[in-house]
């Protein structure tokens, strides 16, 4: 019993223990590993009660390590511990941890979703650590944690194979005539197999790779921390990343498990290990043995886990306008057009990119890569062990690293690398033409890897992918990839997508562009048809995954009808958005609805509509969103209707792509409304704008197949999700491409067409590049080159800003005819590349604003906002960052988590979540991608807000950096955390508070209403506090801080106290409040009053009190108080009883301004005192109440008292019962009184009454004299003070016996004095607002004040004469919205009487405007001298002062100076004169103040001094020798010796063209050019003699970019032209040309040298004669012999060497070439053979030509045999040779039979190859060659007539040619 209680109790306390946490049950993390999740709540409670109970702690079986050799280095007798700790751990939290798991002997390895570090531990680091605060749970990880899930489908897929592998056995062991039809039934067999193999004929073995993970050290990535608070932590990290590098230096578990286990695993099952790497190893299985290598493995504890070792394959027609401008190409526009290329137009075509690719090899002759002009034997040598071409001269080919062998194998890397970057040899952008299909980036170079050996599709990549690849083609600074290959099914994340987002978080700087696979038509083990068919490595994390649309021309594959789809469009306010919805099968159509009517949109309550509406009476005619699930379609669209709906719109609870409906039959013919489906984020946001509270309203309108089919996309192209539903492809882009063909000639330029993302990929990689380009060479912000702007973006910021101009696609799936979700889509990720949206260029009115950030480094916790202002167009927000790689074992891939928020005051404040919030829960944020969008069509103008936090930062392996992208129609700059202006407060929503107490209250509750923006709260979440008074939080109960709150928001049971409300949208700092005291308690009131005496005003001190009393008086006095800090507020109540019949009214108040009638019995508000006048005999009562201001009401305080007269007999007595009194005007003073007996009756005085005034002060005597009971005073009062008596003539003198009135007359007007600002005539105000301050002669005036203006300059105006100008005002009277001007304030006064005074008036000034300058001085001058002139306006103060400031800026020597005035600033005056002045680059600035010290300084103006002649550079000229067609271009620029911006530029060129006179003069030009050239004379693309190499001046703007066009007839005349100088329908013949160029400061260059240029009229339209018929027939028999004789001479001494052929043909290595390197111990044996996927003629956009070449070359045909992205291609019967109508049109032609008969002895000598040529002998046959034509070229012009110029010119081009072929031969390396 008592053994079973303590079981009881430790059980108890075990949970105990762990309930203790600070965590809620639900915070517990959960380990997701990939065979398993591990809830650490459980199994930490599960652990506690084994300790408690004295039983051993759960482990793994005990097993032999095998770990002997030093380079296991941390994993000798190691093994792996899961570590978990609690979420939300600061960085120096964690990295606390991490220092206690090293000091107790671990060594961290990686991370773990969620919360979990994977360690390196010896036995004994679980017990160390138990006890740490930061530890919630530890254990080990099982044996079948180890192996990947893809196995089981590996082993089912070996046993149904069990037979086939059985007879190859068999076969294999016969031998003999069976061992080719052996092999080949195992490749057919390898083929099915979903596992890289391996075919061992020796042993008639099929192996099984296997890749074997190791745990490797992390070492962190250590950044530039902000703050005190995080340098300890990065002071560990420092120390740490030190001590961890040289750990990793020497561990390499690779060779480790070589040395130890490769033995053991040969001897035991005959298997073969080899290293891939530092943390891999691959080992290749004989298939029976499969199962029990894998349990071996498992076993060891330094393994971490077990995969099939996946298999590796190769996975324009134009694209380049669609990529850049979103658009089809223009068969006639420029290839610099802007319109269709406008980044090629902006001079972004690549220069100074290298882009790094491995692919089958590249056909390096192809006329898109090849390089005459380079030997590339110099630049060959051996790199590790294999030949590598390193050719920093070379133009495209900058790297080839011979892996597998040095050729292209199938086509394939050829074709890609065309598109990346082919551009045919010697051609330019400009001169190409519109169908030239060259690559995305035509002036950027290759670093290539040779993956192919043999003519499938199947790649061998090095097994150690950074040591053996990328390290490579980083050593030339390729830091883009373009890698068109990838696993053929491997879909879950594995070690080679893990090593390529380890490189990439290494190295931020690399950005790798991956085909994401063309499976995009199969079904894959996790999803339906194409779904989660990424394959690795394109679903790692850090790349740039590419999908694949269609292309120009082609149709969809299904009819797009099979589905009615429908374009919805949102309006609510000012925001409006688009979106396509699909009809259900029953129901109505949406045709219905498609009316021009706008229906309001409403949600369902319940959401999901299986149950009958609650909300029915809101629905009707109104579109009912729905969500999916629970119940049928039908049955949701009847609940729908049976509320009166006008439709319902259906939407998905799943993330993913539009989807069919299943109805239930048997009431889905019911359903007579329209019913309609969209995506769940469409949904989504659906109801998010529903529930903002303003209107939102639905449109439909019928949907068409998109214009163009690069809407659509591929059928094959890979779709999304990865198993852990990240969004993979990231972009897409055309996959249908026309590029390089592998050819079989010299110099050929065949294209051919393929499919597949393969080709969409180099699209996304050169426009990687481009963009690159942009930030490298200082496009950013500007959209112009800038050299200060320049810097080197990060992988994540190119990746960022692709996406964030990716465009939307709006088509259809091209399989099934379904339209495409909009993105972050699984199909299309963020859309299709649109560069021409991405970037921001300067003049392209089509170009979107740009703001980015790169780099931004954030840690655990932090929040980074930014504040930008939408404009009502489309705006997106991208945030990228390089994510440290995922474990191969975890379920989750994400390790750092940071989300993407984003508010805008247009859409009411509501949150927007990047991606739409996460895939389990929209109301989360994303934490599954490390990209995160919020993009909007269009967006309400108004401040936004972008919030970038760190949710969960893995603080051991450094912090992550974000790039930040804004794209679209806004303003705004985003400013970099830590830089000035940073974390400015960006207000997107202010609350408003619209009820609750305003100032005190005695309420409880106390409550406050509060709302958003014009009193619209739906859709804003809000945080309420409360403080005290001074908005302090203190330790009172009373207070709250921050907390959410919602409307009306109330607070019991406060004390009393002063406290402060407030409230603010969640998310804004900026809150809006209100101040309120509490007051519950009542005032404490006291009253006291007096009589006041019937002679000289009230009594003097202490009066007698009257409660209680009698008195004769008529005037009683009170006076009381209240005493609350609220303040009190009376209420008085006067009552009587027994009044006399002449009783009158009962005035209270010491004036006529404070007087009222007093109503008996009535309560009114009064004020102490409180004077109660005209009181005749009765007994009075004055009840006195105070309220504080809450309300509270004091207990009444009330005095007695009663009225009477002496009882004297016969006495009468004389009372007031109206009249003035206090200060009175000169008007209306009259009095009653009555004349009362001793009991208060009427009575008549026997004589009247009579009166005095008496004068205060003036000592006259008593002088009654006889009035009536209505008495005025005398109108010619004097002002002063007055007391009126009055009696009864004859009565006694007693002061009971009369009546007593005192009044002061005051007719004196009051006087104003204005005493604050402008205290001083004309004062200068430089603000829009002020206070001035003005007091009254007298007090308790009332003020009337009118401001007037007058322009600027105009001087002070009147005051105003009109009264109603007058407005009421108060001292000080506040002056705002004041603009530049005079003014004038007028104030009178009027006092309590009404005495109006005149008006006082201020003037002063208003100046917020500094002086306005305008300089005006010569750009350039060749003189010594400049005069320049200014002028200074200030319309406001007037000008104080100016000065001025000249200085040198660039000067052309260093030699004397010239005489500079006012280097300085020195005052001065206009005009301005400077002498003696060098040549160089002056500024000129004036400065100015005016007299209200506001000053401006003008834009410092340039002043050119040049007296130095421009030079013009021949560089853009024709090739000297070259026949140019009858429209000559000439591209003219200036060289100089003078520093840059140092001198004028050139503003016109003078060109004169000249006909040459003869062909002596001719070749005369033409030897004086070539050797001036060749003695270092001026060359084409050299300076000036003597010049110091400063290079060309910069060109004017207008003389640079414009082009003139000259007409023939400026031939023999000096013509003004631009740098782009074109003469047209120039005449055949010989012509010179002479330039000179003239600059900005009028200095005109001497005329360049005569330059030759030869004009064939037969090249080209243009009016030159043709070739007359004399000279065709003169040429034909005069050159007979000589014609042979050249002919033989070419036959004999020339040997024109080809490519090799390829191995189909000829087999082998040519001589010369490099031999194929072969490496079985270091490369992945990953071969594979997928099926066809090839393009036929024919094909749905009506069939490719059977070849293209812009150089006029035929080409390769297209067949329908190729695999995927491949098509076979047969070579053309013409190649190397005419066709035959141009043989037959060179029969009638003699120069043309000369041509052709050059061309047939070349092409006759290709056999020979690949001999190799001598350089002695090669330079002898030239010289033999050279000397034969210039014997016939003197031949021919001795018998031919001299103007036969077109035969010259034949004969000429075909030396040139020959030329060329023997130096190609000569340099060629291959």
């Amino acid at each position: 019993m008592g053994r079973g209680l303590l079981l009881c109790a430790a059980l108890l306390a075990a949970s105990t223990l762990v309930l203790a946490s600070s965590l809620e049950p639900s915070d517990w993390p959960i380990v997701r590993l990939r065979t398993r999740s591990i809830p650490t709540r459980l199994a930490a409670e599960r652990q506690q009660r084994r300790r408690l109970l004295g039983l051993p702690p759960e482990a793994p079986a005990l097993r032999e390590h095998l770990t002997q050799h030093d380079a296991w280095g941390t994993l000798r007798a190691a093994g792996t511990l899961m570590l978990t700790h609690p979420p939300g751990l600061d960085s120096s939290e964690q990295e606390a941890l991490v220092a206690a798991a090293e000091a107790a002997g671990a060594s961290l390895a990686g991370y773990l979703p969620d919360h979990t570090l994977l360690l390196v531990a010896p036995p004994g680091v679980e017990g160390a650590l138990e006890g740490h605060p930061h530890v919630l749970w530890m254990g080990a990880r099982e044996e079948s944690d180890k192996m990947a899930p893809e196995w089981a489908a590996v082993q089912r897929r070996l046993a149904a194979a069990a037979p086939q592998l059985a007879a190859l056995q068999a076969a294999a062991k016969r031998g003999g005539n069976a061992t080719a039809a052996t092999e080949r039934a195992a490749a057919e067999l390898r083929q099915q197999l979903p596992v890289a193999t391996r075919w061992d004929a020796t042993t008639g073995q099929l192996l099984v790779g296997v890749v074997v993970t190791f745990p490797g050290l992390l070492v962190p990535r250590v950044l530039p921390t902000r703050g005190a608070a995080v340098a300890a932590v990065e002071q560990q990290q420092h120390a740490r990343a030190r001590r961890m590098t040289l750990q990793r230096e020497t561990q390499h578990a690779g060779t480790a498990a070589v040395a130890d286990w490769a033995p053991l695993l040969a001897r035991r099952f005959g298997a073969q290990l080899s290293s891939s790497g530092r943390e891999s190893a691959v080992v290749q299985v004989p298939v029976g043995r499969l199962a029990d290598v894998l349990a071996w493995l498992a076993e060891r504890p330094a393994v971490h886990w077990l995969s099939p070792a996946p298999k590796l394959r190769t996975n324009n027609r134009r694209v380049t306008s669609i990529a850049q401008a979103g658009r089809p190409p223009s068969e006639t526009a420029s290839l610099l057009d802007p319109g269709f290329h406008p980044l090629w137009a902006a001079g972004l075509t690549g220069a100074g990119q290298v882009i790094g690719c491995g692919d089958s090899g590249i056909d390096i002759f192809h006329c898109f890569f090849s390089d005459p002009s380079v030997n590339l034997d110099n630049y060959i040598s051996l790199v590790d062990g294999i030949k590598t071409l390193d050719c920093p001269d070379c133009r495209k080919i900058r790297y080839y690293r011979a892996y597998k062998d040095n050729r292209d194998s199938n086509g394939h890397g050829t074709h890609v690398t065309g598109t990346l970057a082919g551009m045919p040899v010697g051609a330019t952008l400009a001169d190409a033409g519109s169908a030239s299909y060259v690559g995305m980036v035509p002036d950027a170079k290759l670093a290539f890897i040779d993956l192919g050996a043999d003519g499938s599709d199947s790649i061998e990549t090095p097994s150690d992918i950074v040591e053996g690849y990328f390290k490579y083609t980083a050593s030339v600074d390729a830091w883009i990839h373009s890698e068109s290959w990838g696993s053929e099914d491997a879909t879950e994340y594995d070690y080679m997508a893990a090593v390529i987002d380890r490189y990439a978080w290494d190295n931020p700087m690399f950005l790798p562009v991956l085909a994401a696979g063309n499976n995009g038509n199969k079904s894959s083990s996790v999803g339906s048809s194409g779904e989660v068919t990424v394959t690795s490595p394109a679903n790692s994390k850090n790349c740039l995954s590419v999908g694949a649309t269609q292309t120009s021309g082609e149709g969809l594959e299904t009819d797009a009808v099979k589905y009615q789809v429908w374009d919805a469009n949102l309006v609510q306010g000012n925001y409006t958005t688009s979106f396509r919805v699909m009809q259900a099968t029953f129901g109505g159509s949406v045709s219905a609805l498609a009316n021009s009517q706008a229906y309001p949109l409403a949600v369902a309550d319940p959401l999901e509509a299986c149950t009958p509406l609650t909300n029915a009476s809101a629905l009707k005619g109104a579109i009912v969103l729905v969500q999916r699930g629970t119940c049928f379609f039908s049955e949701k669209a009847l609940a729908a209707q049976a509320a009166g709906a006008a439709g319902v719109l259906i939407y998905d609870n799943v993330l993913g792509a539009y989807f069919t409906y299943s109805a239930n039959e048997s009431v889905a013919g019911d359903v007579t409304l329209p019913v309609m489906s969209v995506t769940r984020r469409i949904g989504i946001q659906l109801a998010s704008a529903a529930g903002t509270g303003t209107a939102a309203e639905l449109s439909f309108s019928a949907s068409a197949v998109p214009t163009y089919s690069f809407e659509n996309l591929a059928t094959y192209s890979s779709q999304g999700p990865t198993p852990d539903y990240r969004v993979k492809p990231d972009i897409v882009a055309p996959g249908t491409i026309t590029s390089a063909a592998v050819g079989y000639g010299a110099d050929d330029c065949g294209l051919v067409t393929y499919a597949g993302t393969s080709m969409a990929t180099p699209v996304v990689a050169g426009a990687a590049a481009l963009v690159r380009q942009y930030y490298m060479q200082g496009f950013y912000p500007s959209g112009q080159a800038s050299p200060d702007a320049v810097f080197t973006p990060t992988g994540s910021l190119l990746k960022a800003t692709l996406l964030g101009g990716a465009a939307v696609m709006t088509g259809f799936e091209a399989d099934t005819g379904l339209p495409i979700d909009p993105p972050p889509s699984f199909r299309q990720g963020y859309g299709r590349v649109w560069l021409g949206n991405s970037v921001y260029l300067a003049g392209n009115a089509n170009s979107p604003q740009l703001q980015v950030l790169d780099a931004v480094p954030i840690n655990q916790g932090e929040s980074h906002e930014y504040c930008i202002r939408a404009n009502g167009g489309p705006l997106s927000i991208t945030l990228v960052w390089a994510d440290f790689p995922g474990d191969v074992a975890g379920g989750k891939v994400l390790v750092n988590d940071l989300d993407l928020s984003v508010r805008a005051a247009g859409l009411n404040g509501v949150p927007l979540l990047g991606n739409g919030g996460s895939v389990s829960n929209a109301a989360n944020p994303d934490s599954e991608n490390n990209v995160e969008q919020v993009a909007l069509t269009t967006l309400p103008p108004g401040p936004v807000a972008v919030t970038v936090r760190g949710s969960s930062i893995f603080t051991a392996a450094g912090a992550p950096q974000y790039a930040l992208v804004v794209n679209g129609d806004f303003s705004g700059t985003l400013v970099r955390p830590g830089e000035e202006g940073s974390g400015a407060a960006c207000t997107i929503v202010v609350a408003s508070i619209t009820g609750g107490p305003a100032n005190i209250t005695s309420s409880d509750p106390v409550t406050f209403e509060f709302s958003g923006p014009s009193g619209n709260a739906a859709g804003i979440a809000f945080e309420c506090r409360l403080a005290d008074g001074s908005g302090n939080i203190t330790n009172s109960a009373a207070h709250r801080d921050w907390a959410d709150c919602s409307s009306p928001a109330s607070f019991s049971g406060l004390p009393d106290g002063a406290y402060q409300f407030s409230v603010r949208a969640k998310g804004e700092t900026l809150a809006t409040s209100s101040s309120f005291t509490k007051d519950a308690t009542p005032p404490t009131v006291t009253l006291s009053g007096y009589a006041a005496t019937t002679r000289g005003g009230y009594a003097a001190g202490v009066a007698p009190q009257l409660q209680g009393t009698t008195t004769a008086d008529a005037v009683a006095v009170f006076e009381f108080m209240g005493s609350d800090s609220t303040g009190v507020a009376f209420t008085c109540t006067l009552s009587a009883t027994g009044t006399v019949p002449a009783q009158g009214a009962v005035v209270a108040g010491d004036s006529r301004r404070t007087s009222q009638v007093v109503t008996l019995g009535t309560p009114f508000a009064c004020t102490s005192p409180l004077p109660l006048r005209w009181l005749l005999p009765a007994q009075w009562s004055l009840s006195v109440v105070g309220t504080d201001g809450a309300g509270n009401a004091a207990a009444a305080q009330r005095a007695d008292w009663t009225v009477a007269f002496p009882a004297t007999p016969g006495a009468l007595y004389t009372r007031f019962t109206d009249g003035p009194y206090g200060r009175q005007p000169k008007t209306e003073l009259t009095y009653s009184f009555v004349t009362l007996s001793a009991a208060g009756e009427a009575a008549a005085a026997p004589s009247g009454s009579e009166c005095w005034l008496e004068r205060a002060g003036a000592g006259a005597n008593a002088s009654y004299a006889p009035c009536t009971t209505s008495h005025t005073l005398p109108a010619d009062l004097q002002d002063g003070a007055y007391q009126l008596h009055v009696r009864a003539t004859g009565a006694a003198p007693s002061l009971e016996a009369e009546a007593l009135a005192a009044l002061v007359v005051d007719t004196v007007a009051p006087s104003v004095n204005i005493t604050g600002e402008p205290d001083a005539p004309n004062a200068l105000f430089t603000a829009n607002s002020s206070a001035v301050r003005f007091t009254a002669s007298e007090e308790g005036c009332d003020y009337h004040c009118a401001l007037v203006r007058a322009e600027p300059g105009g001087g002070a105006p009147p005051a105003p004469t009109d009264p109603s100008a007058f407005k009421p005002c108060a001292s000080p009277e506040r002056l705002g919205e004041l603009t530049d001007g005079a003014y004038t304030l007028a104030v009178y006064a009027v006092d309590s009487v009404g005495n109006e005074g005149t008006p006082a008036t201020a003037s002063f000034t208003v100046d917020t405007t500094p002086p306005s300058i305008e300089v005006q001085a010569p750009a350039a001058t060749a003189a010594t001298s400049i005069t320049a002139t200014f002028t200074v306006t200030d319309a406001g103060a007037g000008v104080a002062n100016v000065t001025c400031r000249f200085r040198e800026l660039e000067m052309v020597d260093d030699g004397d100076r010239g005489v500079v005035q006012s280097a300085n600033w020195t005052a001065c005056t206009s005009p301005l004169a400077y002498s003696d002045l060098r040549e160089g680059k002056y500024g000129l600035t004036v400065r100015a103040t005016d007299n209200a010290g506001l000053a401006s300084q003008s834009a410092e103006m340039a002043v050119m001094v040049d007296r130095t002649s421009p030079t013009v550079s021949t560089a853009g000229l024709p090739t000297l020798g070259e026949p140019q067609p009858p429209t000559v271009t000439f591209r003219l620029s200036e060289l100089s010796d003078l520093p840059p911006n140092s001198h004028a530029n050139v503003t016109v060129y003078l060109t004169l063209v000249e006909k040459v006179p003869d062909s002596a003069t001719y070749a005369a030009l033409q030897t004086a050019w070539q050797e001036g050239s060749a003695a270092g004379g001026s060359q084409p693309t050299t300076m000036a003699a003597g010049g110091r190499g400063w290079g060309r001046r910069r060109l004017t703007q207008a003389v640079a970019e414009a082009e003139t066009k000259l007409p023939a007839s400026a031939v023999g005349t000096w013509t003004n032209c631009t740098a782009v100088c074109t003469y047209e329908n120039l005449g055949g013949g010989q012509y010179s040309l002479q330039v000179r160029a003239v600059d900005a400061a009028g200095n005109t260059g001497n005329a360049s040298q005569l330059y030759p240029f030869e004009v064939d009229s037969s090249l080209g339209g243009g009016g030159g004669s043709p070739l007359p018929l004399w000279a065709i027939i003169a040429a034909a028999a005069g050159g007979a012999v000589l014609l042979a004789l050249l002919l033989w001479a070419a036959w004999k001494l020339c040997c024109a060497r080809s490519r090799p052929p390829p191995p189909s043909a000829h087999g082998g290595t040519p001589a010369g070439a490099i031999a194929s390197s072969q490496h079985s111990g270091g490369a992945s044996y990953y071969t594979y053979s997928p099926g066809s996927n090839g393009y036929s003629n024919g094909y749905s956009n009506g069939g490719y030509s059977s070849g293209y070449s812009p150089g006029g070359y035929p080409t390769p045909t297209s067949a329908a045999t190729g695999a995927w992205g491949y098509a076979q291609q047969t070579p053309s019967p013409y190649r190397g040779t005419y066709p035959p109508a141009a043989a037959a049109a060179a029969a009638a032609d003699p120069i043309e039979q000369q041509r052709l008969a050059l061309a047939q002895a070349q092409a006759s000598r290709c056999g020979q190859a690949s001999r190799p040529v001598a350089p002695a002998a090669a330079a002898a046959e030239e010289a033999q060659l050279r000397a034969a034509m210039e014997a016939s070229l003197r031949e021919q012009q001795r018998s031919q007539p001299r103007d036969d110029e077109q035969l010259q010119a034949a004969i000429q081009a075909s030396i040139k040619e020959q030329q060329r072929q023997q130096q190609q031969r000569q340099q060629s390396w291959w």
